[in-house]
């Protein structure tokens, strides 16, 4: 006569056979669970990372737009001067102001730039990576724009997974009026780096290859 899982029977050994897993079973179980684990890791964190840049370069182009429409609108650029050359925003003052305009707070109360509080840190716009982008204009008028940003020291505040600081530095000419950059994973490697201007010629590149 067939009993309930779990019952006694009067077979030696058969007593709670079914009431739980063997020790073999549980070490199966959690063997393949160990093996699920180490292949499915490196997928994620393949995920996270590629996420993360496409983040960056959305930011970017987000806030070229941003900066590109306050000059359609004021016919000058942000905080422009009359020095004849261009100007770079990025250290945590001139890059807080540069937001500070862009997010309604200018002459006509309009908003050029959306923001996310996990995007913003001390009032600036960071990257994924925690680093404040880079923004440069041509000041100049002459179709170009040069981005220099000279032995910056980034810290464990500014670089989170950084356990020490290491400095860095940033000279590239655009041949854009706009030029906005992220650091990147690693921003001693300018391999990894976003840069505006790149992402334009991805994007004309797609649309050849589209045609």
């Amino acid at each position: 006569m067939n009993q309930p899982c779990g019952q006694t029977t009067s077979r030696a050994g058969g007593a709670g056979r079914c009431a739980g897993f063997t020790l073999v079973e549980v070490t199966m179980v959690a063997v393949v669970v160990a093996v699920l684990l180490a292949v499915a890791f490196p997928v994620i964190q393949m995920a996270i990372a590629n996420a993360k840049k496409q983040q960056a370069a959305t930011e970017v182009q987000m806030l070229m737009a941003a900066v590109k429409s306050y000059r359609s609108v004021y016919g000058k650029w942000p905080y422009q001067t009359s020095a004849d050359v261009d100007r770079t925003f990025f250290e945590e003052e001139e890059q807080s102001n540069l937001i500070h305009v862009l997010v309604r707070n200018n002459p006509r109360g309009i908003q050029f730039l959306e923001t996310k509080e996990e995007s913003m840190l001390d009032g600036c716009l960071v990257d994924p990576w925690g680093n404040r982008y880079i923004v440069a204009v041509d000041q100049d008028g002459d179709g170009m724009t040069q981005i220099d940003v000279s032995d910056f020291r980034l810290n464990d505040r500014h670089k989170m997974s950084l356990r020490k600081s290491t400095v860095v530095t940033v000279s590239n000419i655009a041949k854009e009026t706009v030029a906005v950059i992220s650091w990147g994973p690693s921003p001693s490697n300018t391999e990894t780096r976003v840069y505006s201007w790149a992402l334009g010629k991805r994007h004309l590149e797609d649309e050849d290859r589209d045609k």
